[in-house]
Order: structure tokens, then C-alpha cells, then sequence
């Protein structure tokens, strides 16, 4: 049974996928910068992109995060932060059109609230994205193998 978790943002969306039972030996990972320097087999980079429009580049996500989640039994998809400023409009229709591709290719999607998931992995529902890191890292150690994440864990966590 292959789990999908996806953390979207306009920016830099995030993916992971893994079998359940063996996570270990299955897991995968998939990422979007704009910064050219960070892209690698794994971490798409759309620095050198020519889209005419907002959309075309949504397109363009749209199609790789429905790749990567082809096959899935089960998608969560990190829900909206309610305390949020900024383009939370922009945002919201970009993780919008993500979501109803996936609806219209049959799948099923479970919204779970960012502090539910900081809470699981952190013991603490407000915790930022550096302690949710580490916190990661400590409960699937495995993961410091990966060089990738090693990577975007210095990237995030200075």
C-alpha cells in the first residue's frame, strides 16, 4: 500500500511516498526550488522555466506531483494554516488546482491540519519547521543516510 504525504506551497511543494510496512527500503522523495544551486535528482528546480503565466507553472507542478502520487492508496495533503498573511489567496488556488487533479484521477485526499502533524512529530502542535526537522531525523534516523536531505536539512536548519 503506497502512502503519499504532500506539503504544498507555491514555492517549493514537497513530496513523500513509501510503502507502508517498509518504509525504510521504499521511501521517496520529491521536492521543487527556485534556487538552481538545490536541485538535484530529486529536487526539481524551475529557475530556468519559461512559463507565460502563473498557470503554466502550476501546469507544470501539477503533472509531476500527479506522477509522483500515481498508484497511491492513500494521499494526505497538509491543510491550510487558518493564522496565515500573505498570498493565502494564491496559495489556496494553487493547492486548490493540486488537489482537484488528483480528486479527477480518483483519488481520494486527506487534509490533515498543520498542527496535527508538528504535534505527531514534535510533541508540540506550534513547532517550526527547523525542530519539525529534527524531530523527523531523530524518529526515522534512516533518513541521514539520504544525501539529499541531508542537504535541505542545512538548507533548513542553518
Amino acid at each position: 500500500m503506497k502512502i503519499v504525504g504532500l506539503d504544498l506551497s507555491i514555492n517549493s511543494s514537497g513530496c513523500v511516498s513509501w510503502e507502508l510496512g517498509n518504509m525504510k527500503e521504499t521511501y521517496k522523495i520529491m521536492g521543487f526550488t527556485d534556487t538552481k544551486k538545490w536541485e538535484s535528482e530529486n529536487i526539481l528546480s524551475y529557475k530556468n522555466c519559461q512559463f507565460h503565466s502563473k498557470y503554466g507553472r502550476t501546469n507544470w507542478f501539477i503533472e509531476r506531483i500527479v506522477e509522483f502520487c500515481e498508484g497511491a492508496s492513500i494521499i494526505s495533503v497538509e491543510d491550510y494554516s487558518l493564522n496565515s498573511t500573505g498570498l493565502v489567496f494564491n496559495i489556496a488556488e494553487f493547492c486548490g488546482q493540486i488537489k482537484m487533479a488528483l480528486f479527477n484521477k480518483g483519488y481520494q485526499i486527506f487534509e490533515i491540519p498543520p498542527t496535527v502533524h508538528k504535534k505527531f512529530t514534535t510533541d508540540n502542535g506550534r513547532a517550526d519547521k527547523v525542530k519539525t526537522t529534527d524531530c523527523v531525523f531523530e524518529k526515522f534516523s534512516f533518513l541521514k543516510e539520504n544525501q539529499e536531505l541531508k542537504a535541505l536539512n542545512e538548507y533548513v536548519s542553518p
